[in-house]
């Protein structure tokens, strides 16, 4: 942000103040992610020149709703950037596919299934026209689409979580999958009584997240094990999960 501000372009500033934003929002400190994202909007104006900048900020604004569980606001600025990118005549379709991204999770947290499962449709054109479906950002695409199936239709969830998971494992290192990948797909497997499956992707969510040290979801995994494992009257599992 220092060095931005010495550039004398208040829509670089802007952008990284908007950034620095989502950083209070992500640790759950609304107040201070609203001043700060309010006083990097008011810089820009509504000139043609700082529409870029106004978008971008509008995006990144919309990921507050998911840290502060804030649906209708998520909608509400997803919306108005994608309406700015419309109105530009070379829009930055990085920024309009997060954008899509948060419409698409706001609907979702919002229990709009219809609106979530047609906005993810079109996110997902979006990334296969612009080839970069089997990418990261792929993977956590299909990752939340699945969520919305898990409501109703598991089937498609699992088939979704399946294709995130195997798009991760086709573009990242083994260590590198995120455990909360392997542990949604193994819940899908769950719920379609699919055991053998959801015990191996159990036990490699619980590897990973050991690695990477993300405790809470190791956690999870361990009990929807040991779950299994009453399940089938394995005591000798059971007591070996109990220690652990």
């Amino acid at each position: 942000i220092a060095v931005a501000a010495e550039s004398g372009y208040p829509a670089l500033r802007a952008r990284a103040q908007c950034a620095r934003a989502v950083i209070h929002a992500t640790a759950r400190q609304g107040e201070a992610a609203e001043a700060m994202m309010a006083d990097a909007m008011a810089a820009l104006s509504e000139e043609p020149r700082h529409a870029p900048a106004r978008a971008a900020c509008l995006t990144l604004r919309s990921q507050f709703g998911y840290f502060l569980e804030d649906a209708e606001a998520m909608i509400r600025d997803a919306t108005a950037a994608l309406d700015l990118l419309e109105r530009m005549p070379v829009p930055s379709q990085i920024v309009r596919i997060d954008a899509m991204n948060a419409l698409a999770y706001g609907h979702y947290l919002a229990r709009h299934t219809r609106q979530s499962e047609e906005t993810y449709a079109r996110l997902w054109a979006m990334l296969e026209q612009s080839g970069i479906e089997r990418t990261s950002m792929g993977a956590s695409m299909l990752g939340n689409w699945s969520l919305v199936h898990f409501r109703g239709d598991i089937a498609r969830a699992e088939a979704l979580c399946r294709r995130a998971v195997e798009t991760r494992r086709a573009s990242e290192s083994a260590e590198s999958i995120l455990p909360s990948a392997t542990f949604n797909h193994a819940g899908a497997l769950l719920a379609l009584a699919r055991y053998d499956e959801a015990r191996r992707l159990l036990d490699e969510t619980i590897a990973t997240a050991a690695v990477r040290e993300e405790h809470r979801i190791r956690f999870d995994a361990m009990i929807e094990r040991a779950d299994l494992d009453v399940g089938r009257g394995d005591l000798a599992a059971i007591a070996a999960q109990r220690a652990r």
